[in-house]
């Protein structure tokens, strides 16, 4: 069965539900789909969306593309009190950034994803965090959502809403327009990802 998820950013019952068991069955059924469109290489992005996750006890994998290589793919993930940018690999080696959240379960929570071309921070319900220093080198661009990039480890059960990848790297006013007005007024040329084509 084929679902077409188009995020309108507001209505709970339009949401896409994530559910991935911890197992190589489940992780099998990941939503993924090729989005030709998406940033390879270290090319400054911004990725946008509204999340609710079920239980935050263990960790949830929100979004990812690219390879599991050090440094190869761009994720965003969430433990129990820790959401961490990651390229494959650990902060210590300079691969991933870790930033110190904790949304409550069953709650909307909005994050904002900016990578510049050699630092990744996040916006956290508005709230800036400092950016932190990663080497990223994204190749490929096969989306998945609940899992790793690789389908041997991962899960996740969440709601999803509103999620929007831009090819640029938000200004911190720019993460400001779009926290309070959920729009980005006057710029010019901003390419956006907001469909998703997933095999459920």
């Amino acid at each position: 069965q084929t679902q077409t998820y188009v995020s309108n950013g507001s209505a709970d019952n339009s949401a896409l539900f994530v559910n991935v068991p911890n197992s190589d069955a489940g992780r099998a059924g990941a939503p993924t789909a090729l989005l030709n469109l998406l940033p390879t290489g270290n090319a400054a992005r911004t990725v946008v969306l509204r999340v609710n996750l079920i239980a935050t006890s263990s960790p949830d994998y929100i979004f990812g593309w690219g390879t599991p290589s050090n440094g190869q793919s761009f994720a965003l993930e969430h433990g129990a009190s820790t959401t961490t940018v990651s390229g494959w690999g650990q902060q210590s080696q300079g691969f991933s950034a870790n930033f110190t959240t904790s949304p409550a379960e069953n709650t909307w929570v909005d994050y904002i994803i900016v990578f510049g071309g050699s630092q990744a921070k996040i916006y956290f319900n508005g709230q800036e965090f400092p950016a932190v220093a990663i080497s990223n080198n994204v190749v490929g661009q096969q989306f998945v959502l609940g899992r790793s990039v690789i389908a041997t480890f991962g899960q996740a059960s969440f709601y999803l809403d509103d999620l929007k990848i831009y090819n640029y790297a938000f200004t911190d006013q720019q993460a400001l327009n779009y926290s309070t007005n959920n729009n980005l007024p006057y710029i010019q040329n901003n390419a956006t990802i907001t469909n998703i084509t997933s095999s459920v």
